[in-house]
């Protein structure tokens, strides 16, 4: 068992100015998050430490788990550290030696005296359990299993350490809990709780070894530890008294180890019992706070005679409750060593920790010196019982008395000879006499006079008020000499008084200065009152005279456009004021005229004062200024602002008043209108803001008034808008860019379009699609995927409102272009034709029908046979851009004009003016007519027109081609064109062919404008039954192909563009071209693509298709 007490003392600082708190560095960081087990004999665990500055395990483990324990467990473990760069002993008991006998290096540590085994434990171990690079565990099983104590609970130890003065009290009671006696010897030693000497690391051991108190405090001291002899339950006590500052760092570096061990130090010994001056609850009674109030001033300082409360407040900042007495007095502390109580009150039971009790009285200071400065009243604490911290023990409060101060005479600045209007400036200061009041406390009050006189002290003189000068030594005083003040010798004088009303004692400079000669004197007052608009004279008797002047010689001049004339004959002032002066708020104020007074030698001026009252006008009072938001109104009653009088001045009423609104400053902002008094004022747009000024009139029929009305359209921020109307109906071509111009697309009605273009983003669907130059305001689209495309546009000001817009825009492969046959159809270029006749040379004329503006138009025609459905001639053209119309001629290549078989296919493209190029989708065609006056889109039929059902005529188109597929293969096995038979089946098959037109015509689906499309669908319909007919016609194919091979390659014509017609292949599908090729034709065929021809196509048909299968025509 043990206590322990450790008391600082109050007066330590005071008389121990030298000693400074010790502040170690790399001091490792400790957390008692999870302490190991307490020994299960409950008792204290004592070890020695031996170790070096150099050592690792020393640094490392050894001290760390040491100091971990004693942090963790502070009631429970303590221990003794002896550490230096090379341990020996300071003192002839060999300590050192004595721990280190069985071991073989540092660090060594011995537990309750153990010189091998467990509580031996030579180098470093444990690990490091919270992270601070140290380990602090190296001992935890060692102390839990007992830590090598002997029956600790027959022993109990006190150790109680004082700070008294420069010394420390220290008393150890030793108390044998057993039965009979026991002989113990006392290990007692003085240790700094954080070591002096550092590790190399910069780390700190903790508990090192000081001195020993059984030798008396001296380090070097010679003898053993002291012998108890123990009566049962009889305690014994040993004191020392050592110098406080044995251990480095002073009393509050200190901490006392003892225990308790069987033999003397130079045998090995049973430890019973350990303690140190820090265990045990800590007891700490402390005057909290300590307030003295003047009930006579709530200012600074004190008058004696003052009543002054006092309350002191007491607080238990021990551990537990303090019931064991002491006492709380009050003292007036007069001056060192004197001091009277004048208050004792005894403390009462604190039952918890943190309880407080409060003391008060009062104080009466008519008992304090009036000679002194100051007087204070000090609350202590004394009488208590093992108080640790006697360092709050106390608390004094300190008063000053306040005193009357001591003016200074007054010092001259300027020069002594004063001319009237110079100024005179003077400094002034005093002494307050008290630590209560300096120069910004007090304040000086000063008088001028005639010299020589002690009753005509004036404060006229003073300028503004004094100024102290930033050192805060001195006040300054500007001075300026009365019109009233006569020339003469003049004294100064000044007077301070302080913040509790005390005045000090006149100060004087007497002759500080001569006033020259009086200048003439303009005095405004009692103001006169005159017309306004009216010329008026006014005696200025009263208003300005002159001590050496009469008031005929005075001369009187003005700058001010009211001043009229001065007439010195009668002392008048003539004035004519053309308004009556009013302020910001429309309040009538007093006109003021500045003028000047010559008497021959001198001049002065000054200002006149005038009550300008009205002459019969309409006036108006200053109309407080309006304001409404962007886009709102107001309305505004202007009759209470009115007021009439009749020409004396008298009011009259204002309902006969006609007011009109004379001129309006922007008329681009606002609108104006009048409703008897209402003024309405109405915006014209949401955006307009700004200040706008309305003229105003009011008229009583004879005279007039005008004044002015202030209107404030507040701005109300807009974000930038963007003009949508740019991207409506947009088409763009894929692959081709277009350029926008945004510069006045985006626009901001509040800030700057420049700048809201700049916060602009832009962006689109299709990346890499869009550049955006927000700089120059040009926007870059070029699309390479059709369809529709999304351009989200976000238009941000600089005060980050925004809009945001989203537009479609359409992206097609090509622009199409529109060819109108009439000019009542919508497109864009009509074409019209004349001479469509058989026998005769079409004319085509070209016209622009919209207003994309094309140029660079270009194209071709194809002429092509119905009946063979093969195109023979393909005329290319382009026209020169200007103005339209243009024509061109169609005469077929080999011929001298069309023929009623002929078909004419337009291919047209063109440039718009955005650049993109326009193309026809699909070819426009015209027929060529029979004779002249035919239309070029109808067929003529021969023979009676028949009622047939669709599914009829389907069946007899399905026997036609059945047929048309027998006689095509008969006219492919005959070679020789010019055989007899072989022309036969050609006109037989020609009259299936027309047959096969007639039938498709009567169909109620037909549309036989377009008879080139009828021919081809019927060619490739053929070639797809061809395709499925059954086992029969295929093999007559395959028979009659193989004949054809037999007859041998040789004997063929081969092809070649002069003779095309002896390519009986190519033109087998079509019953022979002979005829058609009369006359020589060049043809254009288009380049072959890489893949080759399509499928199933011949290369005739190639020629003739291929340029639209690569339109994607076909």
């Amino acid at each position: 068992m043990l206590t322990s007490t450790s008391i600082l003392a109050f007066h330590e600082m005071e008389t121990e100015g030298s000693e400074t708190s010790l502040k170690m560095k790399n001091q490792p960081d400790y957390s008692a998050a999870s302490p190991p087990a307490t020994p299960s004999h409950g008792g204290v665990v004592f070890a020695e430490y031996v170790g070096a500055t150099w050592c690792g395990p020393c640094m490392g483990a050894s001290s760390p788990s040491l100091k971990q324990l004693a942090y963790d467990l502070p009631n429970d473990f303590t221990y003794v550290s002896f550490v230096d760069s090379n341990p020996n002993d300071h003192s002839s008991i060999g300590r050192v030696n004595h721990i280190m006998t069985n071991s073989n290096g540092y660090p060594t540590t011995a537990f309750a005296d153990a010189s091998s085994g467990t509580y031996f434990v030579v180098g470093g171990g444990g690990s490091d359990t919270d992270g601070d690079g140290y380990a602090d565990s190296q001992f935890d099983s060692v102390f839990t299993s007992g830590g090598n104590m002997v029956n600790p609970q027959d022993y109990d130890i006190k150790v109680t350490q004082v700070t008294n003065g420069n010394n420390l009290d220290i008393e150890i009671e030793a108390e044998y809990l057993g039965t009979g006696t026991s002989t113990v010897y006392v290990y007692a030693a003085v240790t700094e709780k954080v070591c002096t000497t550092a590790y190399d690391d910069g780390s700190y051991p903790h508990y090192c070894w000081a001195a020993w108190l059984t030798t008396g405090g001296n380090k070097n001291g010679a003898g053993g530890f002291q012998m108890f002899t123990l009566s049962a339950n009889s305690p014994q006590t040993a004191s020392w008294t050592v110098p406080a500052n044995t251990a480095g760092g002073g009393a509050s570096n200190t901490v006392t180890v003892a225990a308790l061990m069987s033999g003397p130090h130079t045998t090995w010994n049973d430890f019973y019992v350990a303690g140190n001056s820090d265990m045990g609850p800590l007891i700490d009674v402390e005057v909290t706070s300590f307030s003295v109030t003047n009930d006579d001033w709530n200012g600074n300082g004190f008058e004696v005679g003052d009543q002054f409360s006092v309350s002191a407040l007491v607080t238990n900042n021990g551990d537990e409750a303090y019931t064991s007495g002491g006492s709380l007095n009050i003292y007036h502390v007069k001056g060192p060593n004197q001091e009277d109580l004048i208050y004792t009150n005894s403390l009462q039971a604190f039952s918890t920790s943190g309880a407080t009790q409060t003391f008060q009285t009062t104080f009466d200071s008519s008992s304090v010196s009036s000679n002194v400065q100051s007087t204070s009243l000090r609350a202590e604490l004394v009488g208590l019982t093992a108080d640790k911290n006697s360092g709050n023990n106390a608390k004094t409060s300190t008063h000053n008395l306040d005193k009357a101060p001591t003016a200074n005479n007054p010092v001259l600045l300027t020069s002594s000879q004063v001319e009237r209007g110079q100024k005179i400036n003077v400094e002034v200061n005093a002494n307050s006499n008290d630590q209560v009041d300096d120069l910004s406390t007090m304040t000086p009050t000063l008088h001028v006079g005639p010299s020589g006189t002690t009753d005509q002290w004036s404060t006229e003189w003073i300028d503004g008020t004094p100024t102290l000068r930033p050192d805060g030594n001195f006040y300054q005083f500007t001075l300026d000499a009365p019109d009233t003040a006569p020339a003469g010798s003049y004294d100064i004088k000044v007077m301070f008084t302080d913040n509790r009303g005390h005045n000090s004692q006149d100060a004087f400079k007497t002759n500080a200065f001569e006033l020259m000669n009086a200048k003439p004197v303009i005095n405004p007052y009692p103001i006169p009152t005159v017309k306004v608009s009216t010329s008026e004279k006014l005696s200025m008797i009263g208003h300005i005279s002159d001590a050496e002047t009469s008031n005929e010689n005075l001369v009187v001049t003005s700058q001010s456009a009211n001043f009229v004339a001065w007439h010195p004959e009668t002392f008048e002032l003539e004035v004519l004021f053309n308004e009556i002066p009013t302020n910001a708020d429309g309040d009538v104020q007093v006109a003021s005229m500045y003028v000047t007074v010559d008497d021959g030698v001198e001049t002065h001026s000054n200002t006149l004062l005038f009550n300008v009252i009205e002459n019969g006008m309409p006036r108006w009072e200053a109309l407080p200024s309006q304001g409404f938001d962007e886009g709102g109104q107001i309305s505004f009653d202007l009759r209470p602002y009115l007021s009439d009088t009749d020409d004396n001045g008298n009011p009259t009423s204002v309902d006969l008043l006609d007011v009109s609104v004379i001129g309006n400053e922007h008329e681009n902002m606002v609108k104006t209108s009048l409703s008897g008094f209402i003024l309405s004022i109405n915006s014209v747009d949401d955006d307009v803001f700004g200040l706008v000024s309305i003229d105003l009139r009011a008229s009583d029929g004879i005279k007039q008034s005008d004044t002015t009305l202030v209107v404030n359209i507040n701005g109300i921020n807009d974000a930038p808008t963007f003009d949508g109307s740019i991207f409506e109906d947009e088409i763009l071509v894929v692959g081709q860019s277009k350029t926008y111009d945004l510069k006045e697309i985006i626009t901001d009605v509040d800030d700057s379009d420049e700048e809201a273009r700049l916060y602009t983003t832009i962006s689109t669907d299709e990346s890499g699609a869009l550049t955006w130059r927000a700089s120059l305001g040009e926007l870059n689209l070029k699309y390479m995927t059709p369809g529709d495309h999304t351009v989200l546009v976000r238009t941000v000001d600089r005060n980050s409102d925004f809009n945001e817009y989203q537009f479609t825009i359409q992206v097609v492969s090509d622009l199409p272009l529109t060819v109108v046959k009439d000019e009542l159809e919508v497109g864009d270029v009509l074409v019209t034709v004349e001479n469509l006749n058989q026998g005769q040379v079409p004319i085509f004329t070209f016209e622009l029908h919209s207003d994309l503006g094309l140029t660079d138009l270009q194209g071709s025609f194809q002429i092509c046979s119905i009946s063979l459905g093969v195109c023979y001639d393909r005329q290319e053209f382009t026209f020169e851009d200007g103005e339209s119309p243009w024509t061109l001629e169609i005469k077929p290549a080999g011929k001298l004009y069309v023929e009623s078989d002929d078909e004419l296919k337009l291919d047209l493209s063109a440039i718009d003016a955005n650049g993109f190029d326009r193309e026809m989708s699909e070819y426009t065609k015209w027929f060529v007519t029979e004779g002249a006056g035919e239309t070029n889109t109808d067929s003529t039929q021969s023979g009676t027109q028949e009622d047939l059902t669709d599914d009829e005529i389907n069946q007899k188109l399905s026997d036609i081609e059945e047929e048309l597929l027998v006689i095509n293969a008969q006219i492919n096995l005959i070679v020789d064109d010019s055989d007899p038979q072989k022309l036969i089946y050609q006109e037989e098959k020609q009259e299936l062919l027309d047959e096969r037109t007639r039938l498709e015509c009567l169909k109620s689906t037909s549309n036989c404008n377009s008879v080139e499309a009828n021919v081809q669908n019927s060619v490739f319909e053929f070639d797809m039954m061809t395709m499925g007919l059954g086992g029969f016609i295929a093999l007559l194919v395959v028979v009659l192909m193989f004949l054809l091979f037999a007859k041998g390659r040789d004997s063929e014509p081969e092809w070649n563009y002069e003779n095309p017609h002896l390519d009986s292949l190519a033109n087998s599908a079509y019953g022979g071209a002979a005829p058609v090729f009369q006359n020589t034709i060049v043809p254009s065929g288009p380049p072959i693509p890489p893949g080759g021809i399509p499928a199933g196509w011949t290369m005739d048909q190639w020629r003739h298709y291929g340029q639209s299968y690569l339109d994607g025509k076909l």
